[in-house]
């Protein structure tokens, strides 16, 4: 079980570290004036405590033996420290005295996933070989702000959906309105060539909304891209709602599909383990009609991780409403592989 925790000011490190040595009658207290890193191993209520204590680099490790519950007071930015628990089902000590901070201080549960941080060893190397580094993008976020997020995400879907309609309904009402052209009733217009710029890419998906949406964090990645062929993605995009959206809905066979992939010029694959995708945050997983999906899927076009030639497409089907849920592109996600 991996209880991560809101993150708080660095300022409060030392409050931290009093608070902890009181519950435990540890000597943080005597350390604090220190930068020099310490471990020690102490006795506490008959189990044993291994502390690794580096106020230089605000890191506060325990772990408690033979349970082998660590707690985690760790830098995840210039100015906030995380709070994390690593436990089994049963608690032990570590997390009696840890949920007992929390209501002390106020602290709240995140749910937050795993960002795969180091154990107990592994940090000690990063401290001793002064590697401790970084990041804002691995803060855990705050319950609330969390919660606000998701539903601004799904409330922002929705609206592109509106959005979409609205174009349609457009299209249909200026078709409506010209000349007869002599053409089957029923048939799509030729649809305009894809934009040269990806910042385009929600206004041009627009005429796909029945069949797929492109969440906003997609497209916030397409307007930060480097991706050297803009074609390239909208040719993907293109495929998802027309090929691949006839195949989920039995009107492509498997080998129609495979065809279809082949002229898109790309792959298709899972993108990774539901295990592999817990490690990495939030990043496979989006907000889509209150629900939270995992993006199971991707579309592949060039190797290595070089957001200049490799091109991803994470999606998910989303059977309820049939459509391809596409929730980040063009670049390539973290996994444990690459």
């Amino acid at each position: 079980m991996h209880t991560f925790l809101c993150a708080v000011l660095s300022e409060d490190f030392e409050a931290l570290c009093s608070r902890l040595s009181l519950q435990l009658t540890l000597p943080f207290e005597q350390l604090k004036s220190t930068t020099a890193h310490r471990r020690m191993r102490f006795e506490v209520r008959g189990r044993r405590l291994d502390v690794l204590l580096s106020p230089a680099h605000r890191c506060l490790l325990l772990r408690q033996a033979p349970r082998e519950e660590e707690f985690f007071v760790v830098p995840v930015s210039a100015t906030k420290l995380a709070l994390g628990l690593r436990a089994g089902a049963e608690a032990g000590l570590l997390a009696e005295v840890v949920h007992s901070l929390c209501g002390e201080q106020g602290l709240h549960r995140s749910t937050a996933a795993d960002p795969g941080w180091p154990d107990f060893d592994a940090w000690e190397e990063l401290v001793l070989h002064d590697e401790v580094r970084v990041t804002e993008e691995f803060a855990p976020t705050p319950p609330c702000a969390q919660e606000n997020a998701f539903w601004e995400e799904a409330l922002s879907a929705r609206d592109d959906e509106i959005r979409a309609l609205k174009w349609r309904i457009r299209q249909l009402e200026r078709a409506a309105a010209e000349p007869a052209t002599g053409e089957p009733q029923g048939q799509e217009p030729d649809l305009q060539p894809a934009p040269g710029s990806l910042a385009e890419l929600g206004r041009w998906a627009c005429r796909y909304a029945e069949r797929l949406v492109v969440l906003p964090r997609a497209l916030k990645g397409a307007r930060k891209s480097h991706y050297e062929d803009p074609s390239r993605v909208f040719r993907a995009v293109q495929y998802l709602a027309e090929d691949y959206w006839r195949h989920k809905c039995g009107e492509l066979s498997l080998a129609e599909n495979e065809q279809a992939l082949l002229r898109a010029g790309v792959s298709l694959s899972g993108s990774t383990t539901a295990s592999v995708a817990g490690m990495q945050g939030e990043q496979y997983f989006v907000a889509y009609r209150g629900e939270r999906l995992f993006l199971d899927q991707h579309l592949v076009r060039g190797g290595g991780t070089d957001p200049r030639y490799c091109m991803r497409v994470y999606f998910t089907w989303h059977a309820a409403s049939r459509r391809v849920v596409v929730g980040w592109l063009p670049s390539h996600l973290s996994n444990t592989l690459s």
